[in-house]
C-alpha cells in the first residue's frame, strides 16, 4: 500500500490527525518526505503522459509560479500588488484583443473598455458566467 510505503521510506507520516501534524516534524525528515513524495508522483510534465488538463511543464510559467510564490503576493488591490494588478490588466486587454478584436479596439473606446477577472480555473469560472 503506498501510505505504508511512504511511512516506511519518508520516516514520517501521511496521517494529519496524528502528532506529526500537532508537533511537526524536523527539516531533514521533510525534505526526505519531499523526496518520496517526487518518487511516487505521476510525473504530468512528460512529453510522455498523455491525460486530459496535462501539458508539459513550461520554464517561463515554473519561473513565473516561482516568482509568485516567493512574493506571497494576493492581487486584491494595487497598493499590496502594484506589479502585479499592472500585469493582470495587460494581460485583461490582451485577453480581449484577442477575443473582442477590433469591437473592443473601435466600438468600445479602446483598450481599457472591457471587463475581466483571472481566475485559477475552469470550475471557478463557471461561476462567474
Amino acid at each position: 500500500e503506498l501510505e505504508a510505503a511512504f511511512v516506511k521510506e519518508a520516516g514520517v507520516s501521511i496521517d494529519l490527525l496524528g502528532s506529526e501534524a500537532t508537533n511537526g516534524v524536523e527539516m531533514e525528515a521533510l525534505l526526505e518526505a519531499a523526496q518520496v513524495a517526487m518518487k511516487y508522483s505521476v510525473r504530468t510534465g512528460s512529453p510522455m503522459f498523455n491525460n486530459q488538463l496535462y501539458g508539459a511543464a513550461d520554464p517561463v510559467g515554473i519561473a513565473g509560479e516561482w516568482l509568485t510564490a516567493a512574493l506571497n503576493t494576493n492581487v486584491h488591490t494595487y497598493e499590496v500588488a502594484p506589479v502585479f494588478t499592472l500585469m493582470e490588466k495587460a494581460l485583461l486587454a490582451k485577453f480581449a484583443q484577442v477575443v473582442g478584436g477590433a469591437y473592443v479596439n473601435e466600438q468600445q473606446g479602446g483598450a481599457d473598455a472591457h471587463e475581466g477577472l483571472i481566475v485559477p480555473g475552469g470550475s471557478i469560472a463557471g461561476e462567474w458566467l
